[in-house]
């Protein structure tokens, strides 16, 4: 009623008000507005807030940092939000204010003044992949989050191997997930008391570690609940690898690339690892065409795989390979005898994802990627890169290009 009587009332003055009256109270009104609605950003720094203190598993992804210190954040409130367009926020005031709320936090190649995390302590999962982050940084990290399950290290070349061991030291006993890829100064002995410090690690990142010996990764034997391992680029994949990974029968992901794989190891790791759902070989030495046959046989849960490379994988192999392994999702062909001729006439519900690029063996292509789309009626990703032409569509092109010079010289 207050408020029917008062806008009755201002009607009322609007009407006996002056025109120059009129026009003060427009300008008051207009200014009031403004002041209401303020800037953007604050708002939209307190929805967020709300929002992380409601949903405490929220993902904070720092990547890609801006120069300025600006950058994309809350990508789970507002879909995308650049702050950098609307505001000059700074990234280490928000983080004070959010921290502590957070459960995963990735920091992936971002270069971040790491004092301003000393707030988390509630982190479950964390990766600092490619940063500028030291010993001294890690320990303190790991000091303040007990309960840390997945940490990414990769790629960090200002940690030593002393750092990752007092780092690691009793502080991170509930670790399941730890990545080391591309830390050329890793050492065995590293390996050995990280192994014997994080017994329930189920997930291990070795890529690149050149200066793990074949002796170095027989600690992996104790690790019972090994589920993922990446080995790939390791110089020492041959000899008593393949008793290492017969003793890890709960492996459902391997990556072999760039190795030096042969027909030996891989009968092992068949033998051993038969609940494997993923594995990589490509570039992984020169498996025969045999090797490759037994493949579907042996292992027929495959959900992804990558043969890319293998100078004995044929038209032959890859059907075999795609006919038994119902359960196939995604195959990384590329550099192959790789053809596509069989898909004329079967069908492959079940992948979803193909890759065959540099596969010169390919025919005329506006036919192969029909056969491509009969074939695989749910295929959503398709990659075909480095393919050379057929000599069917360059004798097409030399023809039209002929017929070009010779419309040329009538003309002139």
């Amino acid at each position: 009623k207050r408020r029917a009587s008062s806008g009755k009332k201002s009607k009322k003055s609007q009407k006996t008000a002056t025109p120059t009256a009129r026009v003060e109270t427009a300008k008051r009104t207009t200014s009031v507005k403004r002041q209401n609605t303020g800037p953007f950003v604050p708002s939209l720094v307190q929805r967020c807030l709300e929002f992380i203190g409601t949903n405490p598993s929220l993902v904070f992804s720092a990547a890609p940092y801006c120069e300025d210190g600006v950058q994309k954040v809350f990508r789970d409130v507002l879909t995308t939000w650049d702050s950098s367009k609307r505001s000059e926020v700074r990234l280490p005031a928000l983080v004070e204010k959010t921290f502590p709320f957070l459960r995963k936090l990735d920091l992936s190649e971002a270069q971040v003044n790491f004092a301003s995390l000393a707030h988390c302590h509630n982190l479950v999962s964390l990766s600092v992949k490619n940063t500028n982050i030291g010993d001294k940084e890690l320990q303190g990290l790991l000091q303040a989050n007990n309960n840390l399950q997945n940490l990414d290290i990769s790629s960090c070349r200002y940690i030593t191997n002393p750092g990752i061991l007092t780092a690691m030291c009793g502080r991170v006993p509930n670790l399941l997930s730890l990545k080391l890829n591309n830390n050329t100064e890793f050492e065995g002995r590293s390996l050995k008391q990280i192994i014997r410090r994080c017994p329930n690690l189920t997930r291990i990142g070795l890529s690149f570690c050149v200066k793990l010996s074949s002796i170095d990764l027989e600690h992996l034997k104790e690790l019972k609940h090994l589920t993922s391992l990446d080995l790939s680029g390791s110089q020492h994949t041959t000899g008593i690898l393949g008793g290492v990974l017969a003793a890890c029968p709960k492996l459902k992901s391997l990556k072999l690339s760039h190795t030096e794989t042969n027909d030996r190891l891989l009968y092992c790791i068949m033998q051993g690892c038969k609940k494997l759902t993923k594995l990589r070989l490509d570039y992984a030495g020169t498996l025969s065409k045999k090797v490759l046959m037994d493949l579907p046989a042996i292992l027929p849960n495959l959900v992804d795989l990558s043969i890319a490379g293998q100078l004995y994988a044929d038209d032959f192999v890859i059907d075999q390979i795609t006919s038994c392994c119902l359960f196939l999702q995604k195959l990384d062909v590329s550099y192959t005898l790789f053809s596509g001729n069989f898909f004329i006439t079967k069908t492959y519900d079940h992948l979803t994802g193909l890759i065959v690029n540099g596969c010169t063996n390919i025919p005329n292509h506006g036919h192969f990627i029909q056969r491509i789309r009969a074939a695989c009626p749910k295929l959503v990703r398709f990659q075909a890169l480095n393919i050379a032409p057929s000599k069917q569509e360059e004798n097409e092109e030399g023809q039209e290009e002929d017929e070009e010079e010779e419309m040329d010289a009538i003309s002139i």
